[in-house]
């Protein structure tokens, strides 16, 4: 995955003038999977055993849509970004979840039509959003899955002018560009208490993770630490994020990740103290990340990313 910023921008730069174009559409996605993890509280007397706790797992995908500057591509990371709203976005993937032995393999290798499709939401500038929690309980489920093909869909009006937006009436065409994801090797961590558990762990306290997984070909896999509180009153519901070392939601971001992915691999870690802002359940994952592909007609510098790893709860007071 590791890229050199001088070959991606000299990449970018024969696309310019192939093209033509000043402007190009930057797609980007995360598909990110948050494990599962579990809390036995202790006994309030003795004989009494209360019931386990058990938040997630939890599925989340993120897609972004710009148009992006590459008329001056010696400054592509510094190139102006627009959000492109009134895309048709969906995910779509076959899930392997009932399968065993050769219907498994068949299956994680991509034989076959897809049974999961789930529409992808608008959130403003450019941003689009699914995750696990918003589908009804009795129907299908948008399951993270190790193996498994993801392939995010983007159905982008063309407006006249080259502009980003325009009102439906004035939308010239739809062109369609694509995503497509595949969770790799899990991260691997466990707490400085050598558990994946913190119990009465001091809010605002700053917090260092070490990994344990395993270096692939003598550096580690890109990598990025995801904070989020839990509710305990609601364990289904998405935990609302407060402190991400990726900021998936800055396309920016996403774009220097393609181009380098050298300030990810890491070995350890540091979480600042606000990512903790006050007393609650914390989940804290290390998730690897696996790079996918994006349609040819869209950007270079386009990258879909799949994110799954390690995950342990941090009980803060």
């Amino acid at each position: 995955m590791t890229r050199h910023t001088s070959l991606a921008v000299a990449v970018a730069l024969a696309a310019a003038v192939v093209t033509g174009c000043g402007t190009q559409t930057l797609v980007a996605g995360l598909l990110v999977g948050l494990p599962q993890v579990t809390y036995q509280p202790p006994p309030p007397a003795p004989g009494v055993t209360l019931p386990q706790q058990t938040f997630g797992p939890y599925t989340l995908l993120t897609g972004a849509v710009f148009t992006i500057d590459t008329s001056d591509p010696t400054k592509i990371q510094d190139s102006k970004v627009t959000g492109v709203s009134g895309v048709n976005a969906s995910v779509n993937y076959r899930s392997c979840l009932t399968l065993t032995g050769a219907a498994l393999g068949d299956c994680q290798a991509g034989t076959g039509g897809f049974d999961r499709v789930f529409a992808v939401k608008d959130q403003g500038s450019g941003l689009y959003a699914l995750n696990s929690s918003e589908l009804p309980k009795d129907g299908p489920q948008f399951n993270f899955e190790s193996g498994v093909r993801y392939t995010m869909v983007l159905e982008v009006p063309q407006c006249p002018d080259g502009k980003a937006t325009c009102a439906p009436a004035d939308q010239t065409d739809v062109e369609a560009y694509g995503a497509s994801f595949k969770p790799g090797p899990a991260a691997q961590f466990k707490f400085a208490n050598n558990t994946k558990l913190i119990d009465g762990y001091a809010r605002g306290t700053p917090m260092t993770l070490t990994r344990s997984d395993a270096m692939v070909d003598g550096q580690f896999l890109p990598a990025f630490v995801l904070v989020a509180q839990l509710d305990p009153n609601d364990p289904g519901k998405i935990p609302a994020v407060t402190y991400t070392s990726l900021d998936y939601s800055d396309p920016k971001k996403l774009l220097l990740l393609a181009l380098s992915d050298q300030p990810y691999r890491k070995a350890s870690f540091d979480i600042p103290g606000r990512a903790f802002p006050s007393a609650g359940y914390f989940a804290v994952a290390l998730l690897s990340v696996a790079e996918g592909k994006a349609s040819a007609n869209a950007f270079v510098g386009s990258t879909a990313l799949a994110a799954s790893g390690d995950a342990g709860l941090v009980i803060a007071q």
